[in-house]
């Protein structure tokens, strides 16, 4: 991906992501996402989405990652349907996930698709969670986008470490990823106060 271009207001929260830092759309309660330019190329190819994303509203169109037209096999999109299904799309040639994810914790989203074998499979934190066969390669070109769908659908959430395969990832190689994720979390460990301790008042811990 090419350096991308702020598209209204997002703001990058240093110390509230999955990992390290993440991306908070939308500040301005619409239209804030990334374009990243139009060199990446994922028609007719085998190709895997990732991302974190962490959700601030469930029962909307919320889209993470996007490329192409609205137009069918021409707008591939990975986010959150009205429902609140994960969806990986090519647009009128999608895959729904069998459940509905409204929680708001951070969670590692990843699309894969097969072309010699159409196949189609979505993963989160780690673990399959839908998988099917494309009617159609996806076929479009155009700007790739964090944090919106082809047309409309915007994200309102965080997201962070977004990437991008040019192959298919296997179960293996998700899950791994996964996990060293979660060495890298930042964490904080708490012990129980000395017998006696005055309290004072509230702490804040950077991280």
């Amino acid at each position: 991906l090419s350096d991308g271009t702020l598209v209204n207001n997002p703001a990058w929260q240093p110390a509230d992501g999955a990992v390290h830092g993440s991306l908070l759309l939308p500040q301005n309660g619409s239209t804030d996402s990334v374009r990243c330019g139009s060199a990446l190329n994922l028609a007719s190819r085998s190709f895997t989405v990732s991302a974190w994303a962490r959700r601030m509203a469930t029962g909307a169109y919320h889209m993470l990652l996007s490329q192409g037209t609205a137009s069918t096999n021409k707008g591939m999109f990975i986010g959150f349907r009205s429902n609140d299904k994960f969806t990986f799309g090519f647009w009128n040639n999608d895959m729904d996930t069998p459940s509905a994810y409204a929680d708001s914790d951070w969670n590692y989203w990843v699309c894969t698709y097969d072309a010699p074998t159409k196949a189609r499979k979505i993963y989160r934190n780690g673990a399959l969670v839908a998988s099917g066969t494309a009617a159609s390669d996806f076929l479009g070109t155009g700007n790739f986008y964090i944090g919106r769908s082809p047309n409309t659908d915007y994200f309102k959430g965080g997201i962070d470490e977004v990437a991008v395969y040019d192959c298919a990832l296997t179960a293996e190689q998700i899950s791994e990823h996964y996990q060293l994720a979660l060495q890298e979390m930042p964490s904080v460990a708490l012990s129980a106060p000395v017998a006696g301790t005055k309290y004072v008042a509230p702490a804040t811990i950077a991280l």
